[in-house]
């Protein structure tokens, strides 16, 4: 089966799905925003995690010094910002 849409035809459809996607994402930011925050702080911790692992520490004992490394990390960051 030919193609029988012509340029602007495209453009139009393509635009028109463009504007329905970016409006379904602005819909669903309350789910997606913590969904790509994870993602995001799960690629930043794995190498660490990985490096804890390669040196013998068990998964959960590497997670949880990941986990309470970072959180140290953001109170001291709160300190930090709520003296300027």
């Amino acid at each position: 089966m030919t193609n029988t849409f012509s340029s602007a035809s495209r453009i139009l459809i393509i635009t028109a799905a463009l504007v329905i996607v970016v409006g379904g994402m602005k819909l669903a930011a309350p789910i997606l925003v913590p969904f790509l925050l994870a993602i995001f702080i799960a690629v930043i911790c794995f190498p660490l995690m990985s490096k804890l692992q390669d040196t013998g520490l068990p998964k959960g004992l590497s997670l949880l010094l990941v986990n309470s490394g970072s959180f140290w990390f953001d109170v001291i960051d709160e300190q930090f910002i709520s003296k300027f």
